[in-house]
């Protein structure tokens, strides 16, 4: 028989027991319970319990529970949590579950006939999946967090584990908590097409600017999208032909390039890019001159109302 289908079947005796969740006289079918409440009955059966013993206190799986975090509000619960909120939670919850359950020997009376573990090592490939970045720049400290809460000294007393935590990932937010001294960086090799170790030249990876990280520790070609390279690549080589152009080409691009242009959101590249684009619009556009004659018309009577009011 497994251990989940023993635990199970304790869940559901130790209910029958021990009515831990409901009164003799429960009629509602629906009823809520403080988790401060829970934790009191389970406590008062169960005082000296570790965390396998506190599994089988859980409601037994004929009960369909919800966790809420705010009794004014029943949607603020944990089934309307984003899909990367419940990741999160089932993560740390697991690491911590599997230690607990590796170092549980050291409790069993027959430890000695048993293997004793004193090293961990957990590998988390791109545990980042799912997370908003906020939740991602935040994970390093939640694990480490939650895993001291465990109280190795007071609970498994002679076995503090040694453990090492490896992460495979692409998150500079997770790389933003570890020295650049335990992060091997990763490249395509361009001969043989396979990963090779890359040198990290910039400063330390603690507590590094994550936009900068993104761009040099991820070795990206840009920060910016392929499609939004590519349109601004399109009016540039349409701008290098200038001296080939007629007013019609241009007449009949101009509203598409204007609105690419707009679109930008880099104040430095737009500028640059707009200022192209008048020259070409000041060449083949008679109307520009008619716009641009409206539009500083608009501006000296925006600054002589501003002198009239100050006046």
């Amino acid at each position: 028989m497994s251990f989940k289908l023993i635990a199970i079947i304790k869940q559901a005796l130790n209910f029958y027991e021990h009515q831990t969740y409901v009164t003799d006289e429960i009629i509602d079918v629906e009823k809520d319970f403080p988790i401060s409440f829970l934790d009191e009955k389970i406590n008062s059966y169960h005082n000296e319990a570790f965390f396998e013993d506190l599994i089988e206190f859980i409601p037994p799986s004929f009960f369909k529970t919800e966790l809420y975090f705010d009794e004014k509000n029943d949607e603020d619960n944990f089934s309307n949590l984003s899909s990367g909120e419940k990741q999160k939670v089932y993560s740390l919850n697991s690491i911590v579950y599997h230690l607990r359950n590796l170092l549980s020997v050291n409790k069993n009376p027959k430890k000695n006939e048993l293997i004793v573990y004193k090293n961990f090592n957990i590998i988390l490939d791109e545990i980042e999946l799912y997370y908003h970045p906020e939740l991602q720049r935040t994970f390093i400290k939640d694990l480490l967090d939650y895993i001291r809460k465990i109280d190795f000294e007071n609970r498994y007393f002679d076995c503090i584990p040694n453990i090492n935590i490896m992460f495979i990932t692409h998150s500079p937010f997770i790389l933003s908590d570890i020295p650049k001294q335990n992060i091997l960086f990763l490249d395509i090799d361009r001969e043989t097409k396979k990963s090779a170790p890359q040198i990290y030249e910039e400063d330390n990876t603690f507590g590094a600017n994550i936009h900068e990280m993104l761009t040099k520790g991820f070795f990206l070609e840009s920060t910016k999208g392929k499609v939004a390279i590519s349109k601004i690549n399109e009016f540039l080589e349409f701008y290098k032909k200038k001296n080939e152009l007629t007013a019609s080409k241009f007449l009949t691009r101009r509203e598409y390039f204007k609105n690419i242009i707009k679109l930008i959101g880099e104040d430095y590249i737009r500028n640059i890019l707009q200022n192209q684009f008048d020259e070409l619009d000041e060449k083949f556009n008679s109307k520009y001159l008619i716009e641009k004659r409206e539009e500083l018309k608009k501006q000296i009577d925006q600054i002589n109302e501003q002198l009239n009011e100050n006046s």
